[in-house]
């Protein structure tokens, strides 16, 4: 008598065991199920930005002597993000906004994302002559530097991304990008003729692609586990 685990021959060929048969249809259900999820992700779940913020950054600064207003540029390997002119004690708690409406929008996203430690530059005047600024790394403002700790000086609003590179945002979708002037002061703290502090946060989803192959992965897995119980 022919056991189970023997392989049945018919007139169409060898069949395998239904045992295996049963197994083999689990594991491409599981599959079949798992490649389901990645493609509604990628259609649907992708155009839906705004998922959350991916990175903030904050910065406390101060100068003078000569100060009426503030001036600010925020840029990103040399590309500007923002330009705001004529900032005064009432814009405190102002949101600017850059997304895909904006024509540099697609060209800060690029330098965000590029996988290189670009310049992350603040320059700022207080409409009297001269200027100051803050020269960071895109890898020390999200990733490297501690907690922001007022009023002066500059660190992270948020934790590094998870899935993130330890330099920018590659792995990303990046569909807006805002600054918030959190405070500004005329006459500024500590003697200064203006002070600020201002955040610049990152909105975004990790890219479709990468999540389909960590979903791919996981069943992957659960098969090969199910396959060993099976056999167990």
């Amino acid at each position: 008598m022919m056991t189970e685990p023997e392989m049945v021959v018919t007139a169409m060929g060898l069949r395998a065991p239904k045992a295996v048969r049963i197994r083999l249809m689990r594991q491409s259900s599981i599959f079949v199920f798992a490649l389901t999820v990645a493609l509604a992700w990628t259609v649907v779940a992708a155009p839906t930005a705004h998922a959350a913020p991916i990175g903030a950054v904050t910065q406390g600064s101060a100068f003078g002597p000569i100060g009426t207003h503030l001036d600010l540029e925020v840029s990103v390997g040399g590309v500007v993000m923002f330009d705001l002119l004529g900032l005064l004690p009432a814009d405190s708690g102002s949101v600017f906004t850059l997304d895909a409406d904006f024509a540099n929008f697609a060209a800060a996203v690029a330098k965000l994302t590029n996988g290189i430690n670009d310049s992350l530059d603040y320059v700022y005047s207080g409409g009297g002559g001269g200027s100051a600024g803050n020269g960071l790394t895109e890898q020390f403002a999200f990733y490297t530097s501690t907690p922001f700790s007022p009023p002066f000086g500059t660190g992270r609003s948020l934790p590094p991304p998870p899935g993130g590179n330890g330099i920018d945002f590659e792995n990303f979708t990046i569909d807006l990008i805002e600054l918030s002037i959190d405070i500004v002061q005329i006459p500024g703290q500590s003697g200064f003729a203006i002070s600020f502090q201002d955040t610049l946060t990152v909105f975004g989803v990790p890219e479709p692609s990468s999540l389909a192959l960590i979903l791919l992965g996981l069943v992957g897995l659960l098969a090969l586990r199910r396959g060993r119980t099976g056999n167990a």
